[in-house]
């Protein structure tokens, strides 16, 4: 990271940091399910929700964005959904709600798992029918094999009254990337996803002028193009047929000039050097990649700053235990109202 951004996330975290004593703490978590739904049997399935309502306790979480949540019919989705908040209210001793979303290609859907004590959904949208711009002209129209699914929190107490959105992503997998004719396992049409999303989710920042995240499966690494567009440093524009930027072999974008622009989004898993040590979230081809994430608008990242004026540490994680929950790790962080 350049001292430009570092400067850049210094002025803005300021304006939203939290200076009370008794700040009022929500944990947002992402969890990619591993086709939960799928399994050979309710045994399998009761084990299997048994785990992860195990991993989302130990994280502390009050809203998880779920993907992988398997079922083609909704009426399946929401007993296999009903199945995972049974096993959180007897984890957590508390009532939890789900919403799910569309379901585009596949059998994959995108849902929400949320504590209702505090907590409630004002708002919930399934992007099926977003527009996805193209790289090249030529392209054909498209959109989201797996819609993101919007929602906005009313997060009440006593003491305060706050509302966030979370766009909840699942972007296109490497999966059969041998047929990618660029020979680049998929990453431009992530790429283009992932400018969609931005769009998206920027839009509600400027309408609503409320805490945005972005929180999923990325299925890019964080210093990827695809990871770049997301936040907003690079857009696929850099990238077109006269545009300074290209992706190499690696899935790492190289450009003849600077064009690194002062992102819109951050992650506060990655800014906190403690979560780079762990390696990644998920394992490809025995090499851990930082997949799953999530970011925050730049003015509210001083809601999860751990200490005034640090940039160092941030109150978010990783978490891997137990295993068997899931291929992929859970990824949270905190934020203090």
């Amino acid at each position: 990271m350049t001292m430009k951004l570092v400067r850049f996330y210094l002025i803005f975290s300021f304006l939203s940091l939290s200076l009370s004593l008794n700040a009022q703490k929500l944990t947002i978590c992402s969890q990619n399910l591993h086709n939960f739904g799928a399994e050979r049997g309710p045994a399998i399935r009761e084990v299997r929700a048994t785990l992860l309502s195990e991993r989302i306790a130990k994280a502390k979480c009050d809203i998880v964005a779920v993907q992988e949540l398997t079922a083609k019919r909704m009426d399946h989705a929401k007993s296999v959904c009903n199945k995972l908040i049974e096993k959180l209210a007897n984890q957590t001793n508390s009532k939890w709600e789900c919403v799910i979303g569309d379901l585009g290609e596949g059998q994959h859907r995108l849902a929400f798992l949320f504590k209702t004590k505090n907590l409630s959904v004002t708002e919930a949208i399934s992007h099926i029918n977003a527009p996805i711009p193209k790289l090249s002209k030529i392209d054909k129209p498209s959109t989201f094999q797996r819609p993101p699914l919007e929602a906005v929190f009313q997060f009440k107490s006593q003491k305060i009254s706050r509302r966030l959105a979370i766009f909840n992503i699942h972007l296109k997998s490497k999966s059969g990337g041998e047929k990618d004719p660029t020979s680049l396992k998929w990453e431009i049409q992530r790429m283009e996803q992932a400018e969609a999303i931005r769009s998206l989710a920027l839009n509600r920042s400027v309408k609503s002028q409320i805490p945005v995240l972005i929180a999923g499966d990325r299925n890019s690494n964080f210093n990827s193009p695809t990871a770049k567009i997301l936040t907003g440093e690079l857009t696929l524009k850099d990238f077109s047929e006269l545009a300074p930027c290209r992706v190499t072999s690696k899935l790492i974008p190289v450009c003849k000039r600077d064009v690194i622009k002062p992102p819109f989004f951050v992650s506060p898993i990655i800014l906190d050097k403690s979560n780079l040590t762990i390696g990644g979230t998920f394992s490809y081809k025995k090499k851990l990649e930082f997949l799953d994430d999530i970011l925050i608008d730049v003015k509210s990242l001083g809601l999860v700053q751990k200490h005034h004026f640090s940039l160092k540490e941030f109150n978010s994680g990783i978490l891997f235990e137990p295993s068997e929950a899931s291929d992929h790790a859970l990824v949270w962080v905190r934020l203090s109202f």
